[in-house]
């Protein structure tokens, strides 16, 4: 007789999202801005972070800047560097005549409800540049830092872009209530998206199943044949990682199973 064994999650939809603000005023930093931003309740993998008008001052107005995302403002822990920096190539001599900046990220995970601090610092060029900000709350969840001190109720213009991760419809059932000691019992292991499954037993790999890989070819659905080599009470745990792009990872585990003695010798 299968067991069955549902996950307690609930599947969700994947989209593109924004929040932060769209305009300001103009200000200066001899070295960096800041923003402190907090992710919806639903978190996802960050995107970009767009809509950062700077403009260098000085006798050139030439300049690179580039941006850091961490947990705090206080910067122990850098969670990603933008994979570009943004260069300030018009020759304005303080007329903020400025570039828009999109610094892009890639396989960041933000969690939901949290706050995070990211941070456009001077590169090279003039020491001093623009940015624009609000100067009246113009984002809720966040405020502005100016070289390291806090700007209460101001905000940098800025757009955070992330998608959603979706949770993948998956289940596995056990085709033994109780397992017999070194004798087979097929676990199933089953979901909607292409990945790969980890079966363990009692916290350790079952042999042959480290690495079982779901597709289209298979209907998205394997199978370990789990042989017990202990009469311990056993517990299955299933890590599925999907491959498909926009899925999040999901555990998988049991509750107790007993194991016995084979029921008859060996022929």
């Amino acid at each position: 007789m299968s067991t069955p064994f549902l996950p307690f999650i609930t599947p969700a939809n994947a989209a593109t999202l924004t929040f932060g603000s769209s305009t300001g005023v103009a200000q200066y930093a001899n070295s960096n801005f800041g923003q402190t931003f907090t992710m919806p309740a639903t978190g996802g993998d960050l995107v970009s972070i767009s809509n950062v008008f700077v403009a260098f001052r000085g006798s050139t107005g030439l300049g690179v800047v580039q941006t850091k995302l961490y947990t705090s403002t206080a910067k122990t822990t850098l969670v990603a560097t933008a994979s570009n920096t943004c260069s300030d190539n018009v020759s304005d001599f303080d007329n903020f005549q400025g570039v828009n900046c999109t610094f892009n990220f890639s396989g960041v995970t933000l969690s939901g409800s949290t706050v995070y601090y990211f941070e456009v610092a001077r590169i090279s060029g003039e020491a001093s540049f623009f940015m624009w900000q609000y100067n009246t709350n113009g984002y809720a969840g966040g405020d502005m830092y100016q070289n390291g001190t806090l700007y209460a109720g101001w905000d940098n213009r800025f757009t955070v872009t992330y998608n959603t991760v979706s949770t993948p419809t998956s289940s596995f059932s056990i085709n033994d209530s109780i397992f017999m000691y070194r004798k087979a019992s097929n676990i199933s292991f089953q979901s909607n998206v292409a990945g790969k499954a980890r079966f363990r037993a009692n916290g350790k790999n079952i042999g042959g199943c480290v690495s079982l890989m779901l597709n289209s070819g298979n209907s998205f659905s394997v199978t370990c044949p789990f042989r017990p080599t202990s009469r311990k009470t056993t517990t299955i745990s299933i890590y599925f990682v999907p491959t498909d792009t926009g899925y999040t990872a999901q555990n998988f585990t049991s509750g107790q199973i007993r194991v016995t003695n084979r029921t008859s010798s060996r022929g």
